[in-house]
């Protein structure tokens, strides 16, 4: 028998309960950064086929997310190519500091800068993969802050991953899929619509990896990463 060749798609959403103000801040007023960092989050994630959608006109492609759910929680679009069984694996990769800068004049000039804080012991094989042992490419404005951890902006670790799975995909891949499997949490399987949830996470950045797919299921969706929140 001929094994049916499924691409899949996968959207995911990311949410925390309180968000703050706006995030320029003068020096002293960390407490009014963006980020509530006394509140927990959760993720939300749904896995579709791609092939058949697009094959019968329903997909182009073209779909943006705004980071906000459907009010049915429910793509309706896409659920009819819904993928039920599909684990999804999540690790913990960074937190999150809010870096006040200051200038010369922090009465007009001083910010916050949002980065993901990496263990610099934890973290060595997760920044290998990506091309950034050693804290290559890091904020080094922010090394003072704590010597076991390096600090970067969410941009570049975005772009090496990306840049990783664009010019090495099976190893990178492969790395973040073992990466993600041995030291995360596995979450619910997908249901009938497609959809699996977790929720009270610490906030963070997470690395999301494909772990299980069901036997038609033959190209798994890209590892990504995942800011709770999502400001």
């Amino acid at each position: 028998m001929k094994t049916k060749i499924m691409k899949a798609i996968c959207l995911c959403l990311a949410l925390v309960l309180c968000f703050g103000s706006p995030i320029s801040v003068s020096a002293a007023e960390v407490a009014g950064a963006t980020i509530d960092e006394t509140q927990k989050g959760s993720l939300t994630i749904f896995k579709y086929d791609l092939t058949n959608s697009e094959n019968d006109g329903v997909w182009d492609s073209s779909y943006v997310s705004t980071g906000v759910a459907d009010e049915s929680g429910v793509n309706e679009t896409m659920k009819n190519y819904a993928l039920e069984g599909v684990e999804f694996s999540f690790v913990k990769v960074a937190d999150i500091v809010q870096f006040t800068e200051s200038t010369a004049d922090t009465r007009t000039d001083s910010h916050v800068e949002v980065l993901y804080a990496i263990d610099k012991t934890k973290g060595a094989d997760f920044l290998k993969a990506l091309g950034l042992a050693d804290g290559k490419n890091r904020y080094e404005k922010a090394d003072a802050l704590d010597a076991s951890k390096y600090f970067y902006q969410s941009d570049v670790l975005i772009s090496a991953l990306s840049s990783g799975l664009t010019a090495n995909a099976t190893t990178v891949k492969n790395a973040m899929e073992r990466y993600a499997a041995t030291n995360g949490t596995a979450m619910p399987l997908t249901d009938s619509y497609g959809k699996s949830k977790v929720e009270n996470l610490p906030l963070g950045l997470y690395l999301v990896a494909e772990t299980k797919v069901p036997e038609m299921v033959v190209s798994t969706t890209d590892p990504f990463l995942v800011s709770v929140p999502m400001t």
